[in-house]
């Protein structure tokens, strides 16, 4: 059996998480085209990635905020993104 590498899973998870948050702030503002396609694609993303990408939330909105390449319009919306996906539960409803 293979020793579980708590570090490796954790960056695996932020990464998910990244991503995911990335795809959930895309619709905020409605105006990309890709907005609908982010929307109904971050659900399954996360379903079919599996593990346990919410534990990072706060750090990766965190690390996201942080970035000296967006503006304050692309920041405003991540903490509510953060939010709704701390709320949702993947796979359901």
């Amino acid at each position: 059996m293979f020793a579980l590498d708590a570090g490796r899973v954790l960056r695996r998870y932020r990464d998910l998480a990244m991503t995911a948050l990335i795809m959930a702030q895309v619709p905020v503002d409605g105006t990309d085209c890709l907005a609908e396609v982010a929307t109904a694609g971050v659900r399954p993303f996360l379903a079919h990635a599996g593990g346990e990408p919410r534990r990072v939330l706060d750090e990766v909105t965190a690390t996201r905020t942080a970035d000296p390449n967006l503006t304050p319009h692309e920041v405003r919306p991540l903490n509510p993104c953060r939010d709704n996906g701390r709320r949702r539960q993947v796979g359901r409803g």
